[in-house]
């Protein structure tokens, strides 16, 4: 079976916290899963994952921020969605050179629509006209955007439970998504996964 690679992107998370209340982020520290990743200025999202997935500084890929302001349009643009924003060759764009077939799946980071990953899942709100906020996903294929909403869905609620009743912290609430990536690694065609753990913990 061919190596597969998952990269973990966790706000918040540091060493201490990671123990008894997170036993999959635990057992994935442990066996070698854990390395120490030097900041990008500014700390924000956008920056930040633009930065892991190009290898370049902010000067580089273009997202100083999680916004910015158009001097021509005179209007704020904060967290966009299109992959296009970011400059520089992607991760898995490097990997596919020297790994001919090498694929990649890449689940909730920002800037993920429209990218050149084999498979991508970002939540893409719906707002209707009487002002409500309906819980939607982009996929990538399309195909597979029903299934993974039900299952999105689902787990929504039931984190929304423990939320409320135990008011658990949200890297507990990620490590049972830790446990269920692993799950689904056997099943899955990627051999490199992007998984997100910010994005999560949100409704839309």
């Amino acid at each position: 079976m061919a190596e597969r690679t998952a990269i973990l992107n966790v706000v918040g998370l540091t060493t201490r916290i990671i123990g008894k209340d997170t036993p999959h982020l635990a057992a994935l520290a442990e066996s070698g899963g854990h390395i120490r990743v030097k900041p990008v200025l500014p700390a924000v999202t956008c920056t930040a994952q633009s930065t892991y997935l190009t290898g370049l500084p902010p000067a580089g890929h273009g997202c100083v921020a999680n916004g910015w302001f158009d001097r021509t349009l005179a209007e704020h643009h904060f967290w966009k969605q299109s992959n296009h924003v970011v400059q520089g060759r992607k991760l898995w764009e490097v990997l596919r050179d020297r790994f001919p077939g090498y694929t990649c799946a890449k689940l909730f980071w920002w800037y993920n629509m429209y990218s050149t990953a084999d498979w991508s899942i970002t939540p893409r709100p719906l707002y209707p006209a009487d002002g409500r906020k309906v819980f939607d996903i982009y996929t990538h294929p399309m195909e597979m955007r029903e299934e993974i909403k039900k299952d999105l869905e689902k787990a929504l609620k039931e984190s929304l439970k423990i939320q409320g009743s135990a008011r658990r912290p949200s890297f507990v609430r990620m490590d049972r998504s830790v446990g269920a990536l692993g799950g689904r690694a056997a099943s899955s065609r990627s051999r490199f996964s992007l998984p997100s753990a910010p994005r999560l913990q949100s409704s839309t």
